[in-house]
């Protein structure tokens, strides 16, 4: 089952990947920000593949830095 969900995902990352890099590459003559958008939405789309698909989360544990960054 392990072997099946992996394959799903790698298959979902590599559509997500090649459509998102054709369809955002002219709109990297952008200003910045929309670029930034366009890299969050790629690592939102791969987050949620990699808990649908694979059964994976992620938890971001500590305190903030000083800079609240």
């Amino acid at each position: 089952m392990t072997l099946l969900r992996s394959t799903i995902f790698i298959v979902w990352f590599f559509f997500v990947t090649l459509f998102l890099a054709v369809v955002f590459l002219p709109a990297l003559l952008l200003p910045r920000g929309l670029t930034l958008w366009m890299a969050r939405t790629w690592v939102a789309l791969n987050f949620w593949g990699l808990r649908v698909f694979a059964g994976l989360g992620f938890e971001v544990r500590g305190a903030l830095p000083p800079n609240g960054v």
